[in-house]
């Protein structure tokens, strides 16, 4: 059913309606589309868990507009050039702040990651 065309609304809203799935409006353009359906989906600004989102329809997912939810190595490494931030952008051997910045995003990439 997947790989219908997106255009054929009747036969995916009556399959949606069949299997039990949800046929919804897209929040961001109005579009209606079934769970059955790939879709991505974007940040739930009401929501207090930053991992908590909102489901959008295929036609915004292929446009770009759909989010992902980050890999917590990415949040690690955010958090660690930050924290390292100290007037230069290019990495010098002869700095002792980039020396240090080198050995703390390899041990980032060299712990396990929690499950």
């Amino acid at each position: 059913m997947r790989l219908l065309p997106q255009a054929w609304t009747a036969i995916h809203r009556r399959y949606a309606h069949k299997h039990g799935y949800f046929w919804l409006p897209c929040t961001l353009c109005n579009r209606p589309y079934g769970g059955h359906q790939y879709a991505g989906s974007i940040p739930d600004p009401t929501a207090e868990d930053h991992r908590v989102s909102i489901g959008i329809c295929p036609y915004c997912t292929r446009q770009g507009r759909s989010w992902r939810i980050p890999d917590p190595l990415e949040a690690v490494l955010d958090e660690i050039y930050e924290r390292h931030e100290h007037g230069h952008d290019p990495m010098r051997t002869d700095c002792v702040q980039c020396l240090a910045l080198d050995t703390d995003i390899r041990n980032a990439f060299n712990q396990p990651k929690e499950k």
